[in-house]
């Protein structure tokens, strides 16, 4: 049996992102910035893990690109992973290959954890399976179920796919296995769109297969901008209309959830590629006006967990979380 390494050390829903217009979507999770690669080292550096051994279920040893990894391994993963996402990684594998024995070829880390923004206590890990053949739903529900009951602190959201899926635009990719807080579909269409295809595409975690820039994903910068500002006119406007209504609440999720989105989407636009809430509120302090940077600090501060309140009234607080949507939503 081989024996490989993962050496240690967003959420947002795909519908809130912009998938692709016309897609249908549930939600799901996207990110941000590719993360650097970092040379392994021994030991535990700041609560991550680095070079930790472990192996999974041997399976068949399969042909093509996949196959070369010959029996059960984990690929190195080159980023930095927070210690309680590999100890997912390493039971979700167990898992998966006690019941479905080489089902699993790949798996692949997008959202938050591809782009550089998993916030721990925060943050979905948000999962895309490459599979050898269609999984039984049986056996998946088996599968998510015990991971539950030892590592269900965290929700483990993802689809399952063949590799060939994400070759073509994923519009035209059929229904299939998907998990969204611990509920398994056999057919479902969550994650089935090119936010998930992008965000796999600029930085996607290789915890078992090829690199992801090996798997010639399908991307269409067109489509993904036009489904963008269409989720700003749909889906965020709708949003900031039942906020005035107070539908939404005065939460601390409902405020970091609307500035960091709509800004998120505007940040999209202009850089050109999938970006992190954390990284869009920085482009919000620097594009808008300082009597916006109240608002956006707080949000900044709740996604972080760093920082003092910005507000001691939640009243007056969403009244400047709809007013600066409105000044978002509003721009050309």
């Amino acid at each position: 049996m081989l024996q490989a390494t993962l050496p240690g050390g967003s959420s947002t829903a795909a519908e809130a992102l912009g998938g692709r217009a016309g897609g249908a979507s549930t939600g799901g999770a996207a990110g941000v910035e590719q993360p650097a690669s970092r040379a392994a080292s021994a030991g535990t550096q700041n609560g991550r893990n680095r070079d930790i051994p472990f192996t999974v279920g041997r399976h068949p040893r399969r042909s093509g690109r996949f196959g070369s990894l010959g029996s059960a391994t984990v690929a190195a993963v080159t980023s930095t992973l927070d210690a309680g996402v590999v100890d997912v990684c390493r039971a979700y594998l167990a898992l998966a290959d006690r019941y479905e024995p080489g089902l699993v070829q790949g798996l692949y880390l997008q959202g938050s954890l591809a782009l550089g923004d998993y916030r721990p206590g925060v943050s979905d890990i948000d999962f895309v399976t490459v599979t050898s053949r269609p999984p039984d739903p049986r056996a998946l529900q088996a599968v998510h179920a015990a991971l539950r009951r030892t590592h269900g602190g965290t929700d483990f959201d993802g689809l399952y796919v063949r590799e060939d899926d994400l070759r073509q635009d994923p519009d035209l990719v059929p229904s299939g296995a998907a998990v969204h807080e611990w509920q398994v579909e056999a057919m479902s269409r969550f994650e089935r769109t090119l936010v998930t295809w992008h965000v796999l595409a600029q930085g996607g975690v290789a915890v078992r297969g090829p690199a992801a820039a090996e798997l010639c994903i399908h991307t269409d910068w067109p489509a993904l901008t036009a489904a963008t500002r269409e989720n700003l006119a749909g889906y965020w406007t709708t949003w900031r209309n039942r906020t005035v209504l107070g539908l939404t609440g005065t939460s601390d999720w409902a405020t970091a959830w609307g500035v960091l989105g709509v800004a998120r989407l505007r940040h999209t636009l202009a850089a050109g590629r999938v970006t992190s809430k954390t990284e869009a509120a920085a482009f919000a302090l620097e594009t808008y006006d300082r009597r916006w940077h109240r608002i956006v600090r707080e949000a900044l501060r709740i996604r972080t967990g760093a920082g003092e309140p910005q507000y001691g009234n939640a009243v007056r607080r969403q009244v400047d979380v709809i007013r600066f949507l409105s000044h978002v939503l509003d721009a050309a």
